[in-house]
């Protein structure tokens, strides 16, 4: 029994530990137009699910515990879904992060490569400033170049 239950337990760690894939599809949500996730639980767990239950329904007339079985089986699969969920989020958080981050650095060296042309760079000044009025960012655009200069 508990060579079984260890076979169970590191079978469902292998799993939850890959229970999350790139996601596919790079188009935003036709409904609410948000951008796509970047990471998806693993659309294998519901075919291993189907699987499972497949099985479990072809034994079941000589398992006296189907009942018992079936549940749980259902039960632990819907516990892996949500952790799956819970992983794909973790992820997509840790991306958009990352993401970022990543954005503020380029345009952290993009305003002190302009500021330290000088003069140099009095055109380029004028355009970015032209492109931030318009845009109505010119509040954001003067903080950061005040915060990082």
């Amino acid at each position: 029994m508990r060579k079984t239950l260890l076979i169970l337990v590191l079978s469902a760690i292998a799993i939850i530990v890959g229970c999350t894939i790139e996601n596919p599809s790079k188009a935003p949500d036709p409904l609410t137009g948000a951008p796509a996730p970047k990471y998806i639980p693993d659309p294998a767990i519901t075919s291993v699910s189907n699987t499972v239950a497949g099985v479990a329904s072809a034994i079941a007339p000589v398992n006296p515990w189907a009942g018992v079985t079936d549940y749980l089986l259902k039960s632990a699969f819907g516990v892996l879904g949500l952790v799956a969920g819970y992983v794909a989020q973790k992820r997509n958080t840790q991306a958009a992060q990352a993401d970022a981050t990543q954005k503020q650095s380029l345009l952290t060296t993009v305003i002190r490569g302009v500021e330290d042309a000088g003069t140099a760079a009095a055109a380029v000044k004028t355009s970015i400033q032209t492109r931030a009025t318009a845009a109505g960012l010119q509040p954001q655009l003067d903080a950061m170049v005040q915060k990082w200069t």
